[in-house]
């Protein structure tokens, strides 16, 4: 487990299933739990987009592009959001995270983060 923050407004541990960015991915769509918020947050969740090396690295912008919603958005919803936010359209790769508040480890409660790798689609920008 690493301490990181994967979002400006979220501290936690996370544990990974799947994390291998497909070739090409620039970006990352990552769910974030209202129930980890630092900062006060929709009640449902919210999901970020972040650069791949921001989020690789723990070290997310200030505030990133986000949209309410909760972990089981629309796929359609997510992918139009992504196109507007980066200005292209995006293939979408799914991956899953598990995340617990930094303060609660190790006996806290793990929550379900799904999130996907955006690769511009058609063959780039």
């Amino acid at each position: 487990m690493t301490l990181q923050a994967l979002s400006w407004r979220l501290f936690s541990h996370f544990r990974r299933e799947h994390y291998e960015a497909p070739p090409g991915a620039t970006h990352v769509l990552s769910y974030c739990p209202a129930a980890l918020a630092a900062h006060p947050a929709p009640a449902e969740g919210w999901w970020e987009i972040q650069t791949l090396a921001d989020h690789s690295a723990g070290t997310p912008a200030d505030e990133p592009a986000s949209i309410d919603g909760p972990a089981d958005l629309d796929w359609g919803v997510l992918a139009e959001f992504a196109a507007r936010t980066l200005g292209y359209p995006v293939a979408l790769t799914p991956f899953y995270l598990e995340l617990m508040a930094a303060e609660e480890y190790p006996a806290g409660v793990w929550h379900p983060a799904p999130g996907y790798y955006l690769t511009p689609a058609g063959g780039g920008r």
